[in-house]
């Protein structure tokens, strides 16, 4: 029995170095895997960008090819320039002018500047002049006596 034991024992020690090993080759793997993942995002980056300069390269020689053809038919004495649109015009989704918010923000100020000078000139008008003019003698005489109301028959003491 003790030599069973020791038999399950050196067993049991083979499987956890193997366990050891392989975990071991699993994480050399996943550094391996998480590096190529960067290389092919970076590789689709690139290539990305060879497309863009392939376009503008293709481009360019289309237009440098149009320059040299105008250039030959200038040269050889034809007057006649051939033009081609660029680009077409753009509708824009919002209009340029005239901007609304302004306009109301603006006609608000306006209202209520010429309605304060509107109350003003009223208040001069009523007034007679100007409110800085020394008041007048009435004002300054004070309340007028209050008047006796006469009196209706029968004695009241």
């Amino acid at each position: 029995m003790d030599s069973a034991i020791s038999a399950l024992r050196q067993t049991l020690d083979v499987l956890r170095s193997t366990e050891r090993n392989l975990s071991k080759t699993y994480e050399a793997e996943l550094s391996s895997v998480k590096a190529l993942d960067d290389y092919l995002i970076r590789e689709e980056l690139l290539l990305g960008n060879i497309r863009r300069l392939v376009e503008t390269h293709d481009s360019v020689l289309a237009q440098l090819g149009d320059f040299q053809l105008a250039s030959q038919e200038l040269a050889g004495g034809r007057t006649t320039v051939r033009v081609q649109l660029l680009d077409g015009p753009k509708l824009m989704p919002q209009p340029v002018w005239p901007r609304k918010k302004q306009f109301l923000g603006l006609s608000a100020m306006i209202g209520l500047v010429v309605g304060m000078l509107l109350v003003v000139a009223v208040d001069r008008g009523r007034s007679g002049g100007t409110p800085t003019e020394q008041p007048g003698p009435d004002v300054l005489a004070g309340p007028p006596a209050p008047r006796q109301l006469p009196r209706v028959g029968g004695k009241h003491g």
